[in-house]
């Protein structure tokens, strides 16, 4: 993976970025733990809590949009940067139909994803309310 940035380190309970920055690039996590959540109405609604060999933010990076989610490092953290011109670069070059069918479903998942962000918003925060 020489065309991905350096390595970058979170140390646990630091923000990785905030929902509504724009994206700069996706991470894969190398090692460490990663809390995906969205803010609602004050209180933090975790939507994924992702380790090991997962990536996150490419929704936004893709889209070319703002990050719908806050991610936060759960742990210490060694994250891998993925670029937005080598992702775009990678697509480009992409098999005909490896391209058409990657295209379709980050279309759904980008409808997905849009989803998911009403209906936290919609969301009763009193059912994710732990401070009792």
């Amino acid at each position: 993976m020489s065309e991905i940035s350096n390595n970058k380190f979170f140390e646990k309970d630091t923000l990785i970025f905030r929902q509504d920055e724009k994206a700069g690039c996706a991470y894969l996590i190398k090692s460490g733990v990663v809390s995906i959540y969205r803010l609602n109405k004050g209180k933090e609604v975790e939507v994924a809590r992702l380790s090991s060999g997962e990536i996150f933010g490419e929704m936004a990076l893709i889209s070319r949009r703002y990050h719908n989610f806050n991610a936060q490092a759960h742990a210490d953290c060694e994250l891998v940067p993925i670029d937005p011109q080598i992702l775009d670069e990678k697509i480009k070059n992409a098999d005909t139909m490896v391209r058409s069918i990657l295209t379709a479903a980050l279309e759904r998942l980008s409808r997905m994803d849009e989803r998911t962000v009403k209906d936290l918003e919609n969301l009763d925060v009193a059912l994710v309310d732990d401070s009792e």
